[in-house]
């Protein structure tokens, strides 16, 4: 039985509005809100299509298909509501558990479950995913299990990288100012370490420089020993053969002397004359004139 005589009006979305009527403004925009919560743990925030795997999420908390995403970056097709994402590096691929009682023909059954309390991802229950692991969890196991117990199987992480998806207005705020906090000091830590990185790099070359000044120091050392040494070599090399061209004159004066002795003494013996002239012997006038030398008188 239809409200017009023919319809009948079973699907959720065409009694999502009913009794409307019967509520205020509050009551109808935290319906509104709840409905919204439990739309984002189901379709992609860029594109507005079922959630189908590879999925990630950004620091807000939004989850998107990885191709859709991607491609919206690549073209800069990206809305304005969206600006936060630069690249690759800003999303994270989450751990996503099967849901066990998921029934694929059914468009309300959630696909995933939290692996600790079993509780569905649907927005109905608040569920977190850790930044450094990509592990999501329901709120719930971690109040009752604690960051502590999760570490083993769920670690390692920190407090801050338990971040909430699908948030509402109010959490997301406070996950925009995370992020931008955490971008902040990581810019102050890359501009310290590129400073930390020159200076390094100046006083290696400070050192580097010292290393071959000294290192040209002690080369010209070096070469100034060796022309030394070669110049006390050549020095003494002189003084040698002077020494011994003294020492060897002597002995050719020597030499000299004793041959002519030698010469006047054979001529002595051959000649009463030559040894009258040299020796101390007086040749009597017959000597002379047996030897056929003696002058003739006037």
């Amino acid at each position: 039985m239809g409200g017009d005589g023919g319809v009948i009006a079973a699907n959720r979305k065409f009694l999502r509005q009913c009794g409307d009527g019967f509520l205020n403004n509050t009551q109808t925009e935290a319906v509104d809100e709840r409905e919204q919560k439990q739309l984002r743990t189901k379709v992609c925030a860029v594109s507005n299509e079922r959630l189908q795997e590879p999925i990630v999420v950004c620091e807000l908390g939004y989850l998107y298909n990885k191709d859709a995403v991607l491609s919206a970056l690549l073209d800069r097709t990206l809305d304005p509501t969206f600006a936060h994402l630069r690249g690759l590096k800003d999303l994270i691929e989450p751990k996503l558990t099967a849901n066990r009682a998921y029934d694929e023909s059914d468009s309300e059954s959630p696909p995933y479950m939290c692996p600790i309390t079993f509780q569905e991802f649907t927005g109905r229950y608040p569920f977190s995913i850790i930044r450094s692991t990509g592990w999501v969890i329901s709120d719930r196991a971690i109040a009752e299990v604690g960051i502590e117990g999760l570490q083993a199987e769920y670690g390692p992480f920190v407090q801050d990288d338990v971040m909430r998806l699908a948030p509402d207005k109010d959490e997301q705020q406070q996950l925009r100012q995370r992020m931008e906090t955490r971008r902040e000091q990581l810019k102050a830590a890359k501009a310290k370490l590129k400073g930390e990185k020159a200076k390094l790099k100046g006083e290696k070359r400070a050192l580097a420089a010292g290393e071959g000044a000294e290192a040209a120091v002690d080369a010209a050392a070096a070469e100034g020993h060796e022309g030394s040494k070669k110049k006390h070599k050549k020095a003494a090399k002189a003084a040698a053969q002077q020494a011994a061209g003294a020492t060897a004159r002597p002995a050719v004066a020597s030499r000299s002397v004793t041959e002519a002795e030698a010469a006047v003494r054979a001529q002595k013996a051959s000649s009463a004359v030559y040894g009258s002239l040299f020796g101390k012997h007086k040749p009597t006038a017959t000597e002379l004139f047996a030897s056929g030398k003696a002058a003739c008188p006037i």
